[in-house]
């Protein structure tokens, strides 16, 4: 084991993939992994889950099984003292209610991700429902077949309608395929009720019209399958959230009224770390992924990568999570630095529904999500061996998911 502490803050999708990359290189450093959870949730599966074709524990992978030689602390970060390399852990988990703890390091890795900004919404954080983690998802899923419960009861068109009706507001990568599955499980799920019509259920995604975080042609090929499947592509401003429907202002500025039962706010431009530097909009880095506060005024000791960094366009995690791996070492040997410059080239959205780019071309269809799901293989290769048979009906499914393996008796999902 190395005499460099490379402390990452963070166990999502870029944090577990800087943690492995720093793992595969152990001798050279020292990790220490933080997260409130003992497990790295491969956040690119958990929109699968609303479908049906992923379980709720598949994107669950347990940090201590994958990652056995790195030091493993739960909690959340509270504080960073820059200048004596010390950060402040406390308040996760089973660490509520106990002293705060500090740790040393010599590089610090910010992958702390966004959270959903619903502060200056009215009634966003009452009425809308996240879809951060598999626990979310079960909850949007349990909610709309209670949904069709209640539809199938109604013998009223414009009841089943109201009841039937689902707003994804959002309008980056993640919105754009929790939609899709939205959509696939509001198609797949009808024949299961004698009374629901196909016009009874309806989907609109709001955001600002073209899909963000990706090329020009990547997003049109993405605007057009959303408007293959049937979803409602909404432009404005949500200004509040209720029971049964949402208010925003459109691109000419008037106010409309969007019906909608369930509302779910993908919409995650807010840091999960309140601290300088870090603000609305994560954390400001250079091209080597380094924190910079002002121009050419970098921290060498901290990086960022993930939801978490603020960059002028979005980049391909494994790259970003590879460079930081990279530089971290190389800051401390005083080698040359990398920069990241690619892009996000591979897009999930549904378990036969993908966007690649190969070359100059551009793939959709299961080849396309074969391309993305390269990417979690890579980190987790054993993940699609342990895929059960997706689920054909739309039932509730128990929510105590603390756990990184299935609970005991489950039997509307079956191991392979």
């Amino acid at each position: 084991m190395g005499h460099l502490r490379v402390l990452i803050a963070g166990a999502g999708f870029a944090g577990f993939a800087a943690a492995k990359a720093l793992h595969a290189r152990q001798s050279e450093a020292e990790v220490t992994l933080v997260s409130p959870r003992p497990n790295a949730v491969l956040s690119p599966l958990v929109p699968g889950i609303l479908s049906g074709w992923v379980c709720p524990w598949t994107p669950l992978i347990s940090l201590r099984e994958a990652l056995p030689c790195a030091n493993l602390r739960i909690g959340r970060l509270c504080h960073v003292n820059r200048n004596q390399g010390v950060v402040t852990i406390d308040g996760a988990g089973v660490r509520s209610g106990c002293e705060a703890a500090q740790i040393d390091y010599d590089a610090l890795i910010l992958a702390t991700g966004r959270m959903p900004s619903t502060e200056n919404v009215v009634g966003a954080s009452q009425h809308a429902l996240a879809c951060k983690s598999p626990k979310d998802a079960v909850t949007i899923r349990n909610q709309i077949a209670g949904a069709f419960e209640a539809a199938n009861a109604e013998d009223s068109a414009r009841r089943r309608q109201a009841l039937l009706s689902v707003a994804v507001v959002g309008n980056d990568i993640r919105a754009c395929h929790i939609a899709l599955e939205l959509r696939a499980l509001l198609s797949q799920s009808i024949s299961q009720y004698p009374r629901v019509r196909p016009e009874d259920v309806s989907m609109v995604l709001i955001g600002s019209g073209v899909p963000t975080g990706v090329d020009s042609a990547m997003a049109e090929r993405l605007q057009a399958l959303l408007q293959r499947a049937g979803i409602d592509l909404q432009g404005g401003r949500v200004d509040e959230v209720s029971t049964d429907h949402l208010c925003l202002t459109d691109e000419q500025g008037e106010t409309q009224r969007v019906e909608a039962r369930t509302i779910v706010w993908a919409k995650n431009d807010t840091s999960a770390l309140a601290l300088q530097p870090i603000g609305m909009h994560g954390v400001r880095v250079d091209v080597m992924l380094r924190v910079s506060e002002e121009p050419r005024s970098e921290d060498s000791r901290l990086f960022a990568l993930g939801d978490a960094a603020s960059l002028d366009r979005p980049v391909d995690v494994l790259a970003a999570a590879s460079t930081v791996a990279n530089n971290v070492l190389a800051q401390a040997r005083g080698g040359n630095l990398l920069q990241c410059n690619r892009s996000i080239t591979k897009v999930l959205l549904g378990k036969r529904v993908g966007i690649g780019r190969l070359g100059p071309w551009l793939v959709g269809g299961s080849a396309g999500a074969w391309l993305a799901t390269q990417t979690i293989r890579s980190l987790a290769p054993g993940v699609w061996d342990e895929f059960p048979p997706p689920l054909e009906r739309l039932e509730p499914i128990p929510t105590h998911l603390h756990v990184t393996s299935p609970p005991p008796v489950v039997s509307t999902y079956p191991r392979a």
